[in-house]
């Protein structure tokens, strides 16, 4: 397994799917989608990928996951070098931490120990040490609060069903002990939706984990109320806006500074 370094320049290409992906990737645990690697045909599926911002501040590690598929030829992603004809290779990658700030930032990198790697290349597909990328999942792994990534954990998942990924599996029970104790009502901003759109909507609700079970790497018993905390569509998806999710608490505080309180 090798490590590779993925680019996104924000002044070449706008990333209008990020604020989606990151809470696609922080809340449901994956986010999936097509890079390109660039000229390089050295990549494998399972090699580990990293995501760098540059182009413009804030530059920095954003996002982490594991590549899916073996490069294929596509249509160039610049618009001018399409319309010539120009193609380019891609690899689909399974992300499992995204964030629009870096989580690594630039002036990190450029720091011993990592700054033995070029953190800041004209493409993507670059390899990265093996011995800084050692050292970069031990920091990322503090940084995101997850647990470090080893070359097994890219095929289990929650309850260890065989796949590329880490997914984890997301218990009925606890969800419906959850919501009897809290109700269905938003515990962050107090939204119901049977009140504010009728009978239609009197079961919506999501339910968010206070500690996310990509953090926590294995099966445990859940407590419906500790860990357990429902929340409305709008709310769930700005807790999650960050590596580490923002807790609801402090999502409490911002609500209640918006609103004067």
């Amino acid at each position: 397994m090798k490590t590779i370094l993925f680019a996104w320049n924000p002044r070449k290409w706008v990333w209008d799917e990020l604020p989606r992906a990151v809470v696609r990737a922080n809340q449901e645990g994956s986010y999936r989608d097509e890079w390109s690697c660039g000229v390089t045909k050295n990549v494998q599926p399972g090699d580990r990928a990293f995501l760098i911002r540059l182009g413009e501040p804030p530059k920095g590690l954003i996002g982490s996951g594991i590549v899916l598929s073996s490069p294929r030829e596509r249509h160039h992603w610049d618009a001018e070098r399409r319309a010539k004809g120009d193609t380019a290779n891609v690899v689909e990658i399974e992300f499992d931490v995204l964030s629009e700030q870096p989580v690594v930032d630039e002036a990190e990198l450029r720091s011993k120990p990592l700054d033995a790697q070029d953190w800041f290349p004209q493409a993507s597909g670059v390899t990265i040490a093996s011995d800084v990328a050692e050292v970069l999942e031990a920091r990322w792994a503090e940084r995101a609060q997850r647990p470090a990534y080893s070359a097994s954990m890219g095929v289990v998942e929650g309850k260890r069903l065989l796949t590329v990924a880490t997914r984890y599996e997301r218990n009925p029970e606890a969800r419906r002990k959850c919501l009897e104790h809290y109700g269905l009502t938003c515990q962050a901003c107090g939204m119901s939706f049977e009140e504010r759109y009728g009978p239609i909507a009197k079961d919506l609700i999501e339910v968010h984990h206070n500690v996310r079970l990509s953090d926590i790497g294995k099966e445990y018993t859940v407590d419906p109320v500790h860990d357990l905390i429902p929340l409305c569509p709008n709310c769930h998806a700005v807790v999650h806006r960050q590596v580490p999710p923002l807790a609801v608490d402090e999502l409490k505080k911002l609500i209640k500074a918006r609103m004067g309180a």
